[in-house]
This record gives structure tokens, C-alpha cells and sequence, in this order.
């Protein structure tokens, strides 16, 4: 998780943070995606960095949050429709 949080960081837009802000919130994006299956994970960095909206933006915790929530939901559809 920290790996993708870290190339989320290095391809958008974001404010100027200390060493410790940017620790610490490197921890909390981590943790929050530690949360998800791997591939929700990934799949969501992904999505970000690769937006085609500009500026391309460093995410607010709860985008990305709810970002994993869609990504999880639909397929959890998907597995209901299957049963």
C-alpha cells in the first residue's frame, strides 16, 4: 500500500509538506487502503494518477476512501448476481 500511495504522490499536484506531514500522511493513506483487497487497493491509486482532470490532484483521504467503497461495491453486485 505504501508503494502505491507513494507513486500516487510522485505523478499529481499536491501542496508543499513537511517530512513529518508527508509521513504521516503516507501512514494514513496506507492504512486506510490496507483496508481493501489488493487489486481494489492498486486499482484505486491507479485511477487517480491516471485521471485526465487538470490539475491532477493528490486525492483527500476520503476520495480515496470512497473511491474503494464504489470499486468494492460493484463488486460485491457482481457477486450477488451471480448467486
Amino acid at each position: 500500500c505504501e508503494e502505491w500511495v507513494a507513486g500516487l504522490h510522485a505523478v499529481t499536484a499536491r501542496r508543499g509538506d513537511d517530512t513529518a506531514t508527508l509521513d504521516l500522511t503516507m501512514s494514513l493513506y496506507a492504512a486506510c487502503l490496507a483496508q481493501y483487497p489488493a487489486d481494489i487497493a492498486k486499482g484505486a491509486c491507479m485511477d487517480f494518477a491516471m485521471r485526465t482532470v487538470k490539475p491532477n490532484w493528490f486525492p483527500t483521504l476520503s476520495e480515496l476512501n470512497e473511491h474503494c467503497e464504489r470499486l468494492t461495491s460493484q463488486r460485491q453486485q457482481l457477486l450477488r448476481s451471480m448467486s
